[in-house]
């Protein structure tokens, strides 16, 4: 092992050459944003020659997060709220958090040419790789459409910070 980053919402204690840092569940918080950057940095790290082994389990979308300009912690923990509060099924809140984020869908994937191995510990009933911790990982399926349209079913649309909605809004263009 050369090397690793665990990200968890408690602390085990130090590991031999593994970073242990403490993120944030089930609302992310700066700590999600450092644990997303630190991840990016990792994993963008690794050249082609290297392998990596990386744990995804449920609770991921909270504790690793990276908004997309100009969206900012504030907007995420407003809408991470209201969602949560709302009673979407975790599925339709990883639709609707996969578009916001430099790292669900599949995003925190594209930042390196190394190969590796994904690990699934799954609390989401079907064991959906879409879902699962919003996917940093694997590909993504859903639009911005998707995104829009449960938000809109369920009311929550209007009680969006108007930066959620309008980067939603440019997703929809096309423009994102």
């Amino acid at each position: 092992i050369a090397g690793g980053l665990v990200i968890s919402n408690y602390d085990e204690g130090p590991l031999e050459k593994i970073k242990v840092f403490v993120s944030t569940h089930p609302v992310p918080d700066g700590r999600s944003i450092e644990a997303a950057e630190m991840m990016m940095t990792a994993l963008s790290g690794l050249s082609r020659d290297d392998v990596f082994i990386y744990l995804l389990s449920g609770g991921s979308s909270s504790l690793l997060e990276k908004p997309i300009l100009p969206l900012t912690l504030h907007n995420l923990q407003e809408m991470s709220n209201m969602l949560i509060q709302g009673g979407l099924t975790i599925e339709e809140m990883n639709v609707v958090r996969k578009h916001l984020s430099l790292v669900k869908g599949g995003k925190l994937a594209r930042l390196t040419e190394a190969r590796g191995v994904v690990l699934v510990i799954s609390d989401v009933i079907g064991d959906d790789l879409e879902t699962i911790g919003s996917a940093p990982l694997y590909y993504d399926r859903s639009t911005f459409h998707d995104a829009f349209a449960i938000l809109s079913r369920d009311g929550l649309w209007d009680a969006l910070p108007l930066s959620i909605r309008s980067l939603l809004e440019q997703g929809l263009a096309g423009d994102l």
